[in-house]
């Protein structure tokens, strides 16, 4: 069995429709077809998409230019049987394998209103066929009764799950602290982590210039990323510092930043070495080509 994937974009910012977008075009230039499903009203303006048929596909199920909580409550139970029968299309397409990509955009948002309940949104996953990769949106990544969405590879055999928060506000870069014998201080690093965290900040950064990072060993470098994850323990994203002059290096930390858990890649422009203008290009492109993390060049 070919092994597709989940992947979620969520969080209050902006671009989860367009980066969910990304894969669909992505998809087409690849020879393969994408199906996306809009569930409420989006960030993003699909019209155009229509010149790209039959490779990429637009059902829309909202009827209304207005939010859903803005509606009467006679327009919203309208609403809600639109979005429904949504469901029950997206349940159609994944069973069927009508495409290589779907995506339900703003699904999630359905989620949190309460028009789709959570069994739904996991019976409707399960449906997917071999290999069938799909995307989902929305603002939040949890119930009504504030539990995570049980979307892990436990309930999909064969099936990778890869969520993707959209950033907003400010992240701390973080020191890593050292002991007397140069080892790193992994007590003190959870106490730096689990203070941030108190005080409200959005995002760690670790292992970026503050922390160091290209003064680390490769082994220390990937362990302090594992303990920042261990640490926050899913309460905010976990920014990675994976940035080289080397690509190769730089490819390495990020593919491991990746399967440790990192939310995000921190990748500054390459030191030292004056590389052109398609030289700088070809340094992020050939890292984005080996991870789905989304890229924070600087």
């Amino acid at each position: 069995m070919n092994e597709g994937s989940v992947r979620v974009y969520y969080g209050n910012g902006a671009g989860k429709s367009s980066a969910a977008l990304g894969y669909a075009l992505r998809a087409a230039a690849d020879g393969k077809t994408a199906i996306i499903i809009q569930f409420l009203k989006a960030e993003v303006n699909y019209d155009y998409l229509s010149k790209l048929e039959p490779e990429i596909r637009i059902f829309r199920f909202e009827r209304t230019k207005e939010c859903f909580s803005e509606l009467s409550e006679e327009d919203q139970e309208d609403e809600k049987r639109n979005i429904r029968n949504g469901v029950a299309f997206a349940k159609k397409v994944l069973s069927t394998g009508e495409c290589d990509l779907l995506i339900l955009d703003e699904i999630l948002g359905a989620l949190d209103e309460g028009i789709v309940p959570e069994e739904e949104v996991v019976s409707t996953l399960a449906q997917a066929g071999e290999g069938m990769e799909v995307i989902l949106t929305g603002e939040l990544f949890r119930t009504p009764s504030g539990k995570r969405l049980p979307l892990s590879t436990t309930s999909f055999p064969k099936r990778r799950e890869k969520i993707m928060p959209v950033f907003k506000g400010a992240g701390v870069a973080i020191i890593t602290p050292m002991k007397e014998n140069e080892e790193v201080n992994y007590t003190k690093l959870e106490e730096l982590i689990n203070k941030q965290i108190d005080a409200g900040t959005d995002a760690i950064i670790i292992v970026g210039t503050t922390g160091e990072g290209s003064t680390l060993s490769m082994e220390e470098h990937r362990c302090t990323i594992k303990k920042a994850v261990e640490f926050v323990h899913g309460r905010i994203p976990v920014v990675a510092g994976t940035g080289s002059n080397c690509t190769k290096t730089a490819i390495q930390l990020t593919k491991e930043a990746e399967e440790d858990g990192a939310d995000a890649a921190l990748i500054v422009t390459p030191y030292y070495n004056k590389s052109t203008q398609e030289g700088l290009y070809r340094h992020y492109a050939m890292i984005a080509d080996e991870t789905s993390l989304p890229i924070i060049m600087y």
